[in-house]
């Protein structure tokens, strides 16, 4: 008898129970998608992850089919910081995208240090909301001071909503330092505009088909990883 599985994330699945189990240890041991939302203006979805360490974020977004989040206008940097950074009630730094390309070249000249910075998503940098005293690097010779990864300063901060370079940690000044994925959303299989349960049911009917609509994950095949890679993106709420 199938079993609704609501403890792993807060988006209920069934499974048989012997799979639900090994489908709740596997995302237990991954950073918990906390939040989302759609940008009607720019047509992307994005998730708000906890908190976590600037590569432990990035790689969670690729988990998800994903990539921390490009930042393209002052328009998607407002709607990131109004969106998230007071999400649940309280302040949170924002993990995004930029980074530095060559962690063995940093200039001490801050226009120059600047353009040192690039997208994961490889589209050029042409828009950037800095604060007026970054980017910059700790004078040490201590390559664990270095700081090689930005995020959008929370509400509580003077600089807030603008970009703060940083070591790969999970808070600053006490204040915690989450992850945002901007991600295509493709668990949306009825097309209406919202992830529930009738997105499930399509998608396993598509699956115990073979249709090539189920191959998620671009093998070619249609298998058990695709069926799991749906669920990732289901219980993500995209």
């Amino acid at each position: 008898m199938n079993k609704l599985i609501t403890s792993c994330r807060s988006v209920g699945v069934y499974l048989v129970p012997v799979l639900s189990m090994v489908l709740c240890a596997h995302a237990d041991a991954q950073l918990e998608v906390i939040g989302s939302a759609y940008n009607p203006s720019n047509q992307k979805t994005y998730l708000l992850l906890e908190a976590s360490t600037w590569t432990q974020a990035r790689d969670r977004a690729v988990e998800l089919g994903g990539q921390l989040a490009t930042v393209r206008s002052l328009a998607e940097n407002t709607f990131i910081y109004d969106t998230f950074s007071r999400f649940g009630g309280s302040n949170k730094n924002l993990w995004i995208g930029l980074y530095d390309l060559d962690q063995a070249v940093n200039s001490t000249d801050r226009a120059t240090r600047r353009l040192e910075f690039g997208w994961l998503s490889g589209e050029p940098a042409s828009y950037a909301r800095w604060s007026p005293v970054e980017p910059n690097n700790p004078q040490s010779p201590e390559p664990t001071t270095w700081e090689f990864y930005v995020h959008i300063w929370q509400p509580g901060d003077l600089n807030r909503g603008t970009w703060n370079n940083l070591q790969d940690r999970a808070a600053v000044f006490g204040v915690p330092i989450h992850g945002v994925v901007e991600i295509e959303c493709v668990a949306d299989f009825t097309g209406d505009g919202i992830v529930d349960f009738s997105d499930y049911l399509e998608f396993l009917n598509l699956y115990n088909d073979g249709d090539p609509l189920a191959d998620l994950n671009g093998d070619g095949f249609v298998d058990f990883a695709d069926y799991l890679a749906f669920l990732n993106r289901y219980d993500a709420g995209c």
